[in-house]
């Protein structure tokens, strides 16, 4: 029950979802310049 009220919310106001993505989408692409360059 809880789950399904969950998804109609999200389902109402969709940038609540694409937030968290966009999120995760720019740590994915930033961790590398984070580490640098390769030493070997």
């Amino acid at each position: 029950r809880l789950r399904l009220r969950e998804v109609r919310l999200l389902a109402r106001r969709p940038a609540e979802l694409a937030n968290p993505l966009v999120f995760f989408a720019i740590v994915v692409a930033l961790f590398p310049l984070a580490l640098g360059p390769q030493t070997q």
